[in-house]
Parts: C-alpha cells; sequence; structure tokens
C-alpha cells in the first residue's frame, strides 16, 4: 500500500543519479532487479530488488523506496527503510519503475532507478486429440495457444519444434511452449488407443483371469476360449512395442506367468489375436 503520492517523471529532481546535500555526498547507490521480465504464474508476484550499501555522507542512513506503473505518479512504499526489497507486482501487468533513494543524518541524498516489466505468460488454451489405433501411427495433437507473447516456440518431447503433432501411436507426450518474453506453458497428452476394427467383444471370445492387477512382479494370465482358437497371444506397451508373444495352435485354454518386473510403469495391453480378429485386457504396471 501507498503512503504517498508525487506527480512528475523524477519525483526526486534526480540529476546524474545523485542529490547533493549540505555536507559531503552520500554515493554507491546502485539497485537491482534480480529479473527485469517477470511472468505471470497465476499466483501473487512478488520480486526482490537488491541495492547496495551506501557509500559517503555522515550519520545513519535511510531509504525511502517509490514505485510507478504509469511513469507519472510515483508511490511511497510504506515500511521499508532496508537496503532490500520484495516489490509486490499487485498492479497487474506492465512496467514498473522503482526508485531508492538513500539520505544520510544530514540530509545529503542519492536516488537511483529500475525498471521491471510484468508480463502475461502463454496458455494452452485447449488440445484436440485423435486417438491411435493398435500398432498404427494416426494419432495427433492439435494445439490452441492464448495469451503471453507471439511469436511461439514449441520443444516435445518427441523433438519436434511444431506446434502440432501428427502420426503418433499411443503414448504420453510432453511440450513447453515459450513465448517472445520468455514465459512458458507446459503440457501433458495423452494418445489413447483407439478401438480396432473387428476387435470381438472380450466375454463371447474368452474369458480373462489376470492377477495381480496392478501388478509390480510377476503377472498370472489365464484365458480360456470358447472353441478351439489358433492366433496369438502377446503384449504391449501404450506405444505399441511389444514386450512379449506366444502362438496359438487349436488351443482352449492359455496359461502363463508373466514376469514385469523388469518393466517401466504403465499401461499395457493383453491382447489375442486369431483369423483377423483381436480381443483385449488392459493391465497396469505400477
Amino acid at each position: 500500500d501507498a503512503t504517498g503520492a508525487f506527480t512528475g517523471s523524477n519525483p526526486n529532481n534526480i540529476q546524474n543519479n545523485r542529490i547533493v546535500g549540505p555536507n559531503q555526498e552520500v554515493m554507491n547507490n546502485t539497485i537491482e532487479a534480480v529479473a527485469t521480465t517477470v511472468c505471470d504464474n497465476g499466483l501473487a508476484a512478488f520480486l526482490t530488488i537488491n541495492g547496495s550499501m551506501p557509500t559517503g555522507g555522515s550519520g545513519t542512513y535511510t531509504y525511502t523506496w517509490l514505485v510507478s506503473t504509469n511513469g507519472t505518479t510515483f508511490d511511497t512504499l510504506a515500511n521499508l527503510n532496508t537496503e532490500t526489497i520484495l516489490l509486490p507486482l499487485d498492479a497487474g501487468f506492465g512496467t514498473y519503475s522503482v526508485f531508492r533513494t538513500v539520505t544520510d543524518g544530514d540530509g545529503s541524498s542519492v536516488s537511483n532507478t529500475v525498471q521491471i516489466n510484468y508480463v502475461e505468460r502463454p496458455v494452452i488454451a485447449s488440445s484436440d486429440i485423435t486417438p491411435a489405433e493398435n500398432n498404427n501411427a494416426v494419432g495427433a495433437i492439435d494445439l490452441s495457444i492464448t495469451g503471453g507473447a507471439a511469436p511461439y516456440t514449441f520443444a516435445w518431447s518427441t523433438g519436434s519444434g511444431t506446434e502440432d503433432l501428427a502420426g503418433l501411436f499411443a503414448g504420453q507426450y510432453s511440450v513447453v511452449v515459450t513465448d517472445a518474453n520468455g514465459c512458458t506453458a507446459e503440457g501433458n497428452f495423452t494418445v489413447e488407443i483407439n478401438t480396432v476394427t473387428g476387435l470381438i467383444d472380450l466375454e463371447s471370445a474368452a474369458t480373462f483371469k489376470l492377477w495381480p492387477n496392478p501388478v509390480q512382479g510377476n503377472l498370472n494370465i489365464e484365458v480360456v476360449f470358447n472353441k478351439p482358437i489358433s492366433g496369438r497371444v502377446y503384449v504391449v506397451n501404450v506405444m505399441g512395442t511389444m514386450v512379449y508373444q506366444e502362438l496359438l495352435n487349436n488351443a482352449v485354454q492359455y496359461k502363463h506367468t508373466l514376469d514385469m518386473s523388469g518393466m517401466a510403469p504403465g499401461v499395457y495391453f493383453l491382447v489375442v489375436e486369431s483369423q483377423g480378429q483381436a480381443a483385449r485386457k488392459r493391465i497396469i504396471r505400477q
């Protein structure tokens, strides 16, 4: 809160950053912000302004801090008789001009100023995600960016620098969006597996038992088919990478204990294929 206001672009009649009192001059009044551009992070914003230890003059130094958000009216920051301050950026986005005046016991003083830009960060306003298909890279992520300052740059977990991604397998993808001010927004997206054409109902094709699920070590797999089938059974991760496979030949039952202790945590699928059709069950590796 302000305790006083001044009108004018130079409230202390500063000349060469120094005001001379009746005796020896006060010198070495340097102030520096830890950042000259501050990005909005959605929370209350504060910025440290560091000040040097003055030299010269006589008696005890006192410090007066003033701030302006329009270059004309300067408000005195209350209860800040300190070398360094934590400046609240509570007047919204824009340019903050900060003055520090140091006065000694004889009234000799010196002033200096620093400017800070408080800017809006970019926002990932929306994302349109197209699912992938089993073992087919047809997924896509279409972003919409608002706020911040254009142009934007994009850094995807895939290494791509484009705004949108296409030709994706199912899986997790992340992006960092950076605007012209250096402010960033981050997003994480999941491309799911779409229902595969010809996917048969699990209960009508087979009875699955998977335990424990979620699993950390050994997964017990038991599948009972409603008629003898030939084909294959396999396990894939969400990226479509096969981690286990076994062929079936006129099988009416399938049993196996799969060691998943060395596999990365995430979602996997147990898939049974026969005559161009498939049935699947989700596995959670903790």
